[in-house]
């Protein structure tokens, strides 16, 4: 529920600004006379009705998650498509991403890798399974 409240705060706190503006717009208006306070009133209501109505739409981008792509990846498994010793290339989640093995270790072409961590934009690996095999593969005898 609290995960919930900070969104929701971030969200309240996003609409000051326009909502101040609203309030400023509609005070001159009042002062020269354009509008009555039921106008004025009505549409500060609409306002905020639209915020309250938006608010379902908005918080999913509110909410904390990860931050950059690379931590979506975690865990997720891939082919090393260039030499890793230790960096090099590997395909994982449809993409072509720069990876490194955490020591010296050298990974050729066709193994199986899983994401363990992220820097920046480079992925940590290691290796699973044996060379040329895919995990879950049954050996054929």
């Amino acid at each position: 529920m609290l995960y919930a409240m900070d969104a929701l705060f971030r969200y309240c706190l996003l609409q000051v600004p326009g909502l101040l503006f609203l309030i400023a717009l509609l005070g001159l208006a009042l002062h020269r006379g354009w509008i009555g306070v039921a106008t004025a009133s009505l549409v500060v209501g609409l306002w905020l009705l639209k915020d309250v109505l938006l608010y379902r739409f908005y918080r999913p981008s509110l909410e904390d998650g990860p931050r950059v792509a690379t931590e979506l990846l975690l865990g997720q498994r891939g082919e090393v498509i260039r030499t890793l010793s230790p960096v090099g290339l590997a395909w994982i989640g449809g993409e072509s991403w720069t990876v490194r093995m955490p020591d010296d270790t050298t990974l050729e072409v066709g193994r199986q890798v899983r994401v363990v961590a992220a820097s920046g934009l480079t992925l940590i690996v290691e290796p699973e399974g044996e060379p040329g095999v895919t995990p879950g593969a049954v050996a054929e005898h």
